[in-house]
Parts: structure tokens; C-alpha cells; sequence
């Protein structure tokens, strides 16, 4: 079969017909297979972009929540300050050994690491140079770097090679307190006494002799017996055998003077270690003054009314706490008494020394013969008193005095005396 065209003319034979028709139909088929794998290509390629961008979304929503995080926060800090130490110290000649030398690294920054303390200190307290006071300062800061050693691995500075700080008045866990006693102690300087100003103004050698031989018993300079006693020179005081020849040597001739004539025993007292033994001796030289003696006894009573049925009234009459005057209170005119409890500051307090000068029935007149108020005349009445050595409360309403012929060494202290004994019978 033969085709004629005008312009292009085409011989078939019938093989080449079948065979074009046949390759026709291959293309056709493979076009559509690659159409079949473009449209597969496609739809996976979707599908990882579907993929993708499930994972982009999520991962950027971890990084908002990572950038909204305390700890990326922190550990950006972190990251900044040792990128910033690298940087500076980059430019700086110490080498390796010199950032791994604790005490290197103290000697150079010490100055800086005290700074805080320094610019708090001078605040507080402008007065103080802190130029004196830099070794305190800097114990301080060794101190709390201690604190903070400690606290991390329970260690000292010692293993690391750094100062051992001193914690006379800095001990770990102090407070302000504890370093502003050391600012203090550190600026105090001790002194000694080494004059007695009272004998260097009186020029007394008596006194003098004295005064060397309390210092000589202070520093243990005076010789001792076997029995741990040291004896006394017969210049400075008189030894006397008994209680008789010492109420004789202090009080002299009492029984024969009359009350106008009592004002020496002002100056005059016996000193004794214990309540009892002064009340025995308060009691043998009241008898011996001439004057009449007057009882006062005391209205005692139970504090707690439910006390009544355990405590009767008589118990508490044999009872003679310590500063508390007796039950029956036994006075004469002339005799010298002690106020046991302050009735009027600076003027009449505890342990003021008056002389009776008229009992009556409620109320005691007396002279005070010491301290501020000397020579002024005072009424003294009864108070209700309650001691407080007992672990029952009972009150007792009585003249807060007692009869001081004798008194403790305790109640002696600050009292002026020119003539003193001390009874030393049982040590």
C-alpha cells in the first residue's frame, strides 16, 4: 500500500505499518508508567515534606519553651561568664599554674574579695581607719570562704594551702556581733593597775605595806604553810585567839556606854563568811549594850490560800531565810542595823548602814551614817517580804533591817570602814 502526498510522500510497507502501530502502543504504555511513578514520587514527597514540617513545628516549639527555661537561662549565664574569664584572661600573662594556686589566686585577689566587707565596715562605723584594721578584714573574708569550703566538701583551707583563719571571735556561723567584738578588741590595748591611787594621794606606809601584801597573796609570792595558809606580819593587823578578844578589840567597853556616845561604831564592823555565825554574834554584842531592848515579831502567812492545810503559821516562824529578818526582830536604841532591801534609790537601799535612834511601836526611827544620805534621819516601817529559797511562797511582815554588829564578807563590799575584824574560826 502506497501513500501520495503533495509535498511529502511516505512509503509504508505492511511490516512498517504493524511495527509503527505496535511502538506506538509501547510509548504509549511507558508514558503512563512514568506517569504512574511521577504521581508516586509526588504523593511520598508530600508526604516527607507533611513529615517535615511535623517535625520543624515541634522542634521549634521545643526551642521557644528551651528559651523560656530557668535552667537554659542559667546555663547561658554560665556559658557568658566563663566565655567572659576566657576573654579576660586571654590578655593577661598568668599562666595555667597561676589559676590552679589557691593561695596565688588569694595574694593577688584578697584586696578585691574583702571590698564588700571593707565598704560595709567604713558605713557602720566612719570613725575607724580601715587601714588598721586590713588583717581583720581579711580574716574575715578567709572565714567565709571557709564557710562556704566547708559547706562543699567539709574541708578547711588548710588542705589547699591557704591560711588557716582565726576564729578566736569569727567562729563559722557568726554573726555581725561576733565581728564587730573583733573590730573592738583589736583597737584595745590592756593596762595594769600597778598603783593604789588611795595610798599614792595618803602617802599612809601603813596602807602601802598593805596593799603589797594582797598583791603578794594574789600572785602566789607569799609563802604557804603545809596547810595551804600563809601567815600575816603583826604590823599589819592583831591576831587574836577567840570571838571574845575580837568583839573586845572592835567594840570596846560596850556595855558601859550610853547611845549618845554610839557614833564611832560607824566606823566599825566584823566580818564574817556565813548568815549564821554573824546572827550568833550580832545576838552576844546587842545584850551587852546598855539600852532597853524592844521584840518586834512578824505576821507571817501562806501566799497560796490552798497552802494553809500543809504550812501552819508556826512552821513558818522557825524558818530564817537569807536576807530576811528573823520572826522576832530584837532592837535597841544605838544599835547599828542594815536596810535589807531598797526603800529609796541612792539614799536607803540594800546593804545602807543606819543607828537606831527611837523604836516604836509600827515604826523604826534611824540615822543613816552611810553613803549619800549619810546623817539624815529616816522612818522605816514594816513591808511584807517573801523569800524565794524555798519551793513553797510564804510572806512575812516585818522591818526589812537587821542588827549589823557583824556581816557576811559578801554584804561588806563597798562599805568604808576604819577599824575591821574578820572571823575566820571555820575558814
Amino acid at each position: 500500500m502506497s501513500t501520495e502526498n503533495s509535498e511529502d510522500v511516505t512509503i509504508l510497507s505492511t511490516e512498517d505499518t504493524k511495527n509503527t502501530n505496535f511502538d506506538t502502543t509501547l510509548n504509549k504504555d511507558n508514558k503512563i508508567q512514568v506517569h504512574i511513578k511521577t504521581l508516586e514520587n509526588k504523593k511520598k514527597t508530600i508526604n516527607m515534606l507533611e513529615q517535615f514540617k511535623e517535625k520543624a513545628i515541634s522542634l521549634a516549639n521545643k526551642i521557644n519553651n528551651l528559651k523560656n527555661s530557668e535552667h537554659l537561662k542559667q546555663a547561658l549565664k554560665q556559658l557568658n561568664s566563663i566565655e567572659a574569664f576566657i576573654d579576660a584572661t586571654s590578655n593577661n600573662d598568668e599562666t595555667l599554674e597561676d589559676f590552679t594556686n589557691p593561695l596565688k589566686l588569694w595574694e593577688k585577689h584578697k584586696d578585691s574579695m574583702s571590698e564588700n566587707l571593707k565598704r560595709q565596715l567604713v558605713n557602720d562605723h566612719q570613725e575607724i581607719n580601715i587601714e588598721t584594721i586590713v588583717d581583720v578584714v581579711h580574716n574575715k573574708c578567709l572565714v567565709l570562704l571557709e564557710q562556704v569550703v566547708f559547706s562543699m566538701g567539709n574541708h578547711s583551707l588548710h588542705p589547699f594551702g591557704l591560711p588557716s583563719p582565726s576564729h578566736d571571735a569569727n567562729a563559722p556561723g557568726g554573726t555581725g556581733k561576733t565581728f564587730l567584738m573583733s573590730l573592738l578588741l583589736a583597737s584595745i590595748q590592756v593596762k595594769s593597775l600597778r598603783v593604789n591611787v588611795r595610798v599614792y594621794l595618803k602617802s599612809d606606809p601603813e596602807a602601802d605595806d598593805f596593799s603589797n601584801l594582797l598583791l603578794q597573796i594574789e600572785n602566789g609570792d607569799l609563802h604557804e604553810d603545809d596547810d595551804r595558809k600563809v601567815n600575816i606580819t603583826n604590823n599589819l593587823c592583831t591576831v587574836v585567839k577567840d570571838l571574845k578578844s575580837l568583839s573586845d578589840q572592835i567594840y570596846p567597853n560596850l556595855n558601859t556606854l550610853h547611845s549618845e556616845n554610839l557614833t564611832w561604831l560607824n566606823e566599825r564592823a566584823i566580818f564574817t563568811p556565813k548568815n549564821d555565825i554573824a546572827e550568833s554574834i550580832n545576838d552576844s554584842l546587842l545584850d551587852q549594850l546598855p539600852t532597853e531592848m524592844e521584840k518586834y515579831p512578824s505576821v507571817d502567812s501562806v501566799v497560796e490560800l490552798e497552802d494553809v492545810v500543809h504550812y501552819p503559821v508556826e512552821f513558818f516562824h522557825t524558818l530564817n531565810p537569807p536576807g530576811i529578818p528573823p520572826h522576832n526582830l530584837c532592837l535597841k536604841i544605838g544599835a547599828p542595823i542594815m536596810v535589807l532591801r531598797n526603800l529609796i534609790p541612792s539614799k536607803l537601799c540594800n546593804g545602807t548602814r543606819l543607828r537606831v535612834k527611837t523604836l516604836h511601836k509600827n515604826i523604826i526611827e534611824a540615822t543613816i551614817f552611810t553613803g549619800c544620805g549619810m546623817g539624815e534621819t529616816v522612818f522605816l516601817p514594816r513591808i511584807p517580804l517573801i523569800p524565794s529559797d524555798y519551793h513553797f511562797q510564804f510572806k512575812r511582815l516585818q522591818f526589812p533591817v537587821k542588827v549589823c554588829f557583824a556581816i557576811t564578807i559578801n554584804k561588806a563590799q563597798g562599805q568604808s570602814l576604819k577599824v575591821a575584824g574578820v572571823d575566820l574560826r571555820n575558814d
